[in-house]
């Protein structure tokens, strides 16, 4: 969230030069929504009609399943009984020696349990959005039933992410900042006036969005990265050397975390064509070699339903999502697909946002 009032958006595009081939673009993953509160879960019963009040009426009961060692009075008949996650197991009636009676034996492993399937009566509880929680419940069809995100404290952010507002600071793309703490609501604003963070924090529950602000700037250019990581292509033409800015996302969580991270339009920016790139840790890549290997990109184009509009590069589709280990930072490279121009400054130049989506968490 920013304090800022956004400027009318332009026009970012430039002519494409002789040293870009053109990338078509990934088939967009389907993300989840940024957290909040929801509305619970559909019921993944399918709305299968219910009989008596109590009973699942897809279910035949039938005979209870035998005990090991009780008598039976077919020999080599097999009893199966439901196990696991929708799994069976089966015992077999077994012939006394020497003429004996007959008894069940013992059962057989689980076996054919629903892939990804839960224990049916399973209840968890379950982080969501904000500080909240939610209950799921395993159906008898061992699939998850989720109610709705409770308990997340009026205006809740996500923890570590940093609020910005440039009320009262004198000098241009300064604020003052404050700090969502670990109970989801913030701190006061800061009595001084500084640049954004250079690091964004990965957010803890699946849909968390948390973001900074970049500045491309005249006086930082680079050579335009292009290609396939991790053998990027770094341009040398006179129109691929653009403003970019190397960024950090950290992941604090004590488990694996796998986010989309893109650009979006900045308060008080413009609509910039831009290019992103992430690299393993956080040291800044310098040599061309280094340049080269990147983990995830080059992304060339946005998904407009996650960024506002596809000027704007996002690593977001299935192979470009960036995986962090717990503790672990990814550096990451966005870059103006315009070479500065004076006469066209807004191009390639000016304030854009970072933004970082938690797509999955653990285990």
């Amino acid at each position: 969230m920013f304090a800022l009032v956004a400027g009318c958006s332009a026009d970012g595009s430039g002519a494409i030069d002789d040293d870009q081939t053109p990338t078509d673009p990934e088939p967009q993953a389907q993300l989840p929504p940024p957290s909040g509160g929801g509305d619970a879960a559909p019921s993944d019963d399918g709305g299968k009609p219910k009989t008596d009040a109590g009973k699942d009426g897809s279910v035949d009961a039938g005979p209870p399943p035998p005990v090991p060692g009780t008598p039976c009075t077919v020999p080599d008949e097999v009893r199966k009984k439901k196990c696991g996650a929708c799994g069976e197991q089966g015992a077999i009636c077994l012939a006394g020696a020497d003429g004996g009676a007959a008894t069940w034996s013992e059962y057989s492993a689980c076996e054919n349990e629903l892939a990804g399937g839960c224990i049916p009566g399973t209840v968890v509880d379950e982080a969501c959005g904000n500080c909240g929680t939610r209950k799921k419940t395993c159906t008898a069809y061992c699939a998850f039933t989720t109610a709705a995100c409770t308990g997340q404290p009026a205006s809740s952010c996500v923890p570590g992410n940093v609020d910005l507002s440039n009320a009262g600071c004198g000098v241009a793309d300064t604020y003052r900042q404050r700090t969502c703490q670990a109970n989801c609501t913030y701190n006061s604003f800061g009595g001084t006036c500084t640049a954004p963070p250079t690091t964004v924090p990965v957010g803890p529950t699946v849909g968390s969005v948390t973001s900074t602000i970049a500045f491309l700037d005249a006086n930082n250019v680079m050579g335009r990265l292009s290609g396939t990581c991790p053998n990027a292509t770094v341009g040398t033409a006179a129109t691929a050397i653009t403003p970019a800015v190397h960024l950090q996302v950290h992941n604090p969580l004590t488990k694996p975390a796998t986010v989309a991270i893109y650009n979006s339009l900045a308060p008080g920016g413009t609509v910039i064509k831009t290019y992103m790139a992430a690299y393993e840790g956080a040291a800044v890549p310098t040599t061309e070699a280094a340049r080269k290997a990147c983990l995830k990109g080059v992304s060339t184009l946005g998904t407009a339903s996650l960024t506002g509009d596809s000027k704007f590069a996002s690593l977001d589709s299935a192979t470009r999502q960036v995986t962090l280990a717990p503790g672990a930072t990814v550096t990451v490279y966005v870059g103006a697909f315009s070479a500065y121009d004076a006469t066209k400054p807004a191009e390639s130049t000016g304030k854009v946002k970072l933004n970082v989506q938690t797509l999955a968490v653990g285990p």
